[in-house]
């Protein structure tokens, strides 16, 4: 298993790992071939890593939060061992079956790892997958940006943060994909509503974040408004036990001031959505988080 990146960034290791699987893989089935042909008995060429080259990739995945690519390379690699032991028995039929379990086994990997590719390439690029909108990592870089320019021009600028309502709800009546689509609906909601400077970023867990620039509390409510009517006209119509319903979404809305701690004021705004009570037959319902409700969340 050759470590062939260059730096040690996850779109390179997930290259890697798929290089170095179809490598693999390959010489295992054109060995299994040879055996079949009846060729000379020969013995098999190096094709597994050390334990240390295994211990030092797997490490890197783990470092760089691919976890999940770890076990499934893990898992990969011992059905290719185990296999080996059956290529050398008489066995047909039981050589045959376990060949083709590598075979499905190496498909399903071969496209988890093009999902997982796509996604590391756009995550470290600030970018949500998922969503289309901009991502955590992003949004911490963007929002350090205003701070400064708050600071140096009292430039102001809102913050808010919203979810998708009763989202529970719909994560335990609907799969996995389907939940996905509610995503997408919103997230294309907020692209189509928000100013062209103005930007979102979908930070997972049904935590969307707004950024309306150049705009203090009133002008970053008036954006809402211009969301809510989007929200109202969108094609968000659902069913849950026969039931209707249709997409809503909940905001909580403050204008920063200098000195602060957006990842703080971000929490705070988690919270006041948490205790909102949302208004029977509205589409979109947001409330605003004065400076002094801030100081007594955070006395709290």
């Amino acid at each position: 298993m050759p470590l062939n990146y260059n730096q040690n960034d996850r779109l390179s290791i997930v290259l890697t790992a798929q290089d170095t699987h179809i490598q693999l893989y390959s010489k295992i089935m054109h060995w299994a071939c040879a055996k079949e042909e009846a060729l000379k008995p020969r013995k098999l060429p190096r094709v597994f890593p050390s334990d240390q080259e295994i211990e030092k990739f797997l490490g890197l995945m783990a470092e760089t939060s691919l976890n999940s690519l770890k076990g499934k390379s893990q898992v990969f690699i011992n059905k290719a061992a185990a296999l080996l032991e059956e290529l050398d028995s008489h066995d047909t039929e039981k050589k045959t079956q376990e060949l083709q379990k590598l075979s499905v086994l190496f498909e399903n990997f071969m496209t988890e790892l093009k999902l997982l590719r796509e996604r590391v390439f756009h995550d470290d690029r600030g970018l949500d997958l998922l969503s289309g909108l901009k991502n955590k990592t992003a949004m911490q870089n963007d929002l350090r940006l205003e701070m400064e320019r708050l600071a140096r021009q009292g430039s102001a600028f809102s913050l808010a943060v919203a979810s998708i309502d009763d989202f529970e709800e719909i994560e335990n009546n609907f799969s996995a994909d389907e939940v996905e689509k509610f995503i997408n609906i919103a997230s294309k909601v907020v692209k189509n509503s928000l100013r062209s400077f103005d930007e979102a970023y979908y930070i997972g867990k049904n935590e969307f974040v707004f950024c309306m620039k150049q705009a203090d509390l009133p002008g970053g409510i008036r954006a809402f408004e211009r969301f809510e009517e989007e929200l109202e006209h969108a094609d968000t119509e659902y069913k849950i036990e026969g039931k209707k319903k249709k997409l809503t979404m909940s905001c909580c809305v403050a204008e920063p001031v200098v000195g602060s701690d957006t990842g703080i004021l971000l929490e705070e705004l988690k919270k006041e959505l948490g205790k909102q009570e949302k208004e029977s037959g509205v589409a979109f319902t947001y409330r605003e988080m004065s400076p002094l409700q801030r100081y007594i969340s955070v006395k709290d």
